[in-house]
């Protein structure tokens, strides 16, 4: 079953089309942080949700679902400068989505969803 919002598309396709409005190009689906095309990401992955966007300094956009998180930011944790989560509309400093990762992973052990 497909969940499907007021406009007749799903929840997966409505995170790829603001991905497309943010002009994120890549999103991580895999623990090896394999970044396919937007494109490729849905074909290949259907029903993914990429809802969480790192923001590098020169502006490059890389996506992961949550589960992938940890994987995403790991491919170049130095040059990170932002963090947007497409469901909560949020955007933090990379500096306080460490913070808030750190504790939530403290009183949890999960990632930060």
């Amino acid at each position: 079953m497909t969940v499907k919002d007021g406009h007749g598309e799903s929840f997966s396709d409505g995170c790829f089309r603001q991905l497309r409005n943010a002009r994120v190009t890549r999103v991580v689906v895999d623990e090896g942080g394999l970044a396919l095309s937007l494109e490729e990401a849905q074909e290949k992955f259907p029903g993914i949700v990429p809802s969480h966007v790192f923001i590098r300094e020169d502006g490059w956009k890389l996506a992961a679902p949550a589960e992938l998180q940890d994987t995403a930011y790991s491919l170049w944790p130095d040059e990170w400068s932002y963090y947007f989560n497409i469901l909560s509309g949020k955007s933090v400093t990379i500096e306080t989505y460490l913070k808030i990762r750190a504790e939530r992973k403290k009183k949890e052990n999960v990632p930060w969803t």
